[in-house]
């Protein structure tokens, strides 16, 4: 259940934005509505479960190293700064996301329901 909860948190938040849908049918309620939305929704997420990857946001990196020289009696002295180094940083994706959403749109229009734009 919670997955749903955040399913549709994630809906919510990918339709949000500038202009705002809702499923709308002529002869269904809204608990209706809610009900097949949710049976689309577990049909989809069957349909292609969630599938996490790990994909790398910044690459590692390494600084080339630095060296400096002084002169000295009899010569020069040099130090190396070695070079910063940083790990790769990675977040995860729901490769899946945008096919189980089109799927759960074509079972909502397959029962009826059409996308309106809400004001």
């Amino acid at each position: 259940m919670i997955f749903m909860r955040r399913f549709t948190l994630i809906l919510s938040i990918f339709l949000a934005g500038c202009t705002t849908y809702a499923w709308q049918h002529p002869e269904r309620t809204a608990s209706q509505e809610q009900a097949d939305s949710l049976q689309c929704e577990q049909t989809a997420l069957k349909m292609y479960p969630t599938r996490l990857v790990k994909v790398e946001t910044a690459p590692a990196y390494v600084a080339p190293d630095k060296t400096t020289c002084q002169a000295v009696k009899g010569g020069k002295k040099c130090v190396t700064e070695r070079g910063e180094r940083r790990q790769a940083t990675y977040r995860s994706r729901d490769v899946n996301s945008s096919s189980r959403y089109k799927a759960m749109e074509k079972c909502m229009r397959g029962l009826g329901y059409v996308k309106v734009e809400v004001k």
